[in-house]
């Protein structure tokens, strides 16, 4: 054995797959990051202000609380 594998060692051949996944995975990823980073560059040199994002939460940034206050009271909200 050599330690190259080749191809009677099947762990070379999973290797080699997984490398080649995560490559691809990678570009495909960040391709997606380069797009929507000019589409914003596009907008912002536009003028065009991109509407807030919602959380997780269904809560966008400018109805969200500041930090430090205390989360509502639910019983409260069937009043």
């Amino acid at each position: 054995m050599t330690g190259l594998p080749d191809d009677r060692d099947p762990s070379g051949r999973f290797v080699r797959g997984l490398t080649l996944g995560a490559l691809l995975g990678a570009v495909i990823a960040g391709s997606s990051i380069w797009t929507r980073a000019r589409a914003r560059r596009r907008l912002a040199s536009r003028g065009v202000v991109a509407p807030a994002r919602a959380s997780a939460t269904g809560v966008t940034p400018a109805e969200a609380p500041p930090p430090g206050t205390p989360p509502p009271d639910p019983t409260e909200a069937d009043r």
